[in-house]
């Protein structure tokens, strides 16, 4: 089934964070992926009814940085690594969402937004914080030179279903 992320993995620069007061948790950035799922009528196969044979998941960065803070090339790759881990989950998400199945629409619906639930908030979460914590945000330059890895090897591998041995 053909599935279309949108954009794929892009650069983010500075100019693509809006300049905030405060933000939470003593952060001088922070990047949120936001999700949109474009899906086209349904289609009915064998009495079940599944996603369109092709649908976009359209991946955009929610991203602040704070007025004060110092924005370095090495903070704004820190947060690319917040924005690719949301890439990477919109992946599995996608391939997740292209394998249901159900009886009616309602239930497919009911089981679409589990999905999504489990992919963008019950997966997602503990990455992104794994990611902090390791390299303390941005601060730990071995620990961000990992990640930074572990990241670009599941960007390379469009099947990949975990990072760090967390699932996606």
């Amino acid at each position: 089934m053909p599935i279309s992320i949108l954009p794929t993995p892009v650069s983010l620069s500075w100019s693509d964070f809006s300049t905030v007061n405060s933000l939470s948790n003593h952060e001088d950035a922070h990047i949120d992926p936001g999700y949109e799922v474009q899906i086209r009528p349904l289609r009915r196969i064998n009495n079940q009814f599944m996603l369109a044979e092709t649908f976009e998941l359209r991946v955009h960065p929610r991203a602040r940085v704070l007025k004060t803070a110092n924005q370095t090339s090495d903070l704004l790759a820190h947060e690319q690594g917040h924005y690719d881990i949301g890439i990477l989950a919109a992946r599995a998400l996608a391939a997740d969402l292209a394998s249901l199945s159900a009886k009616t629409p309602s239930e497919l619906s009911r089981l679409a937004s589990d999905t999504f639930t489990l992919h963008t908030h019950t997966r997602l979460g503990p990455i992104q914080h794994a990611y902090d914590h390791d390299t303390n945000h941005s601060q730990n330059t071995q620990e961000q030179q990992r990640w930074s890895q572990m990241i670009a090897t599941a960007l390379a591998n469009a099947s990949a279903t975990s990072i760090n041995n967390l699932p996606l």
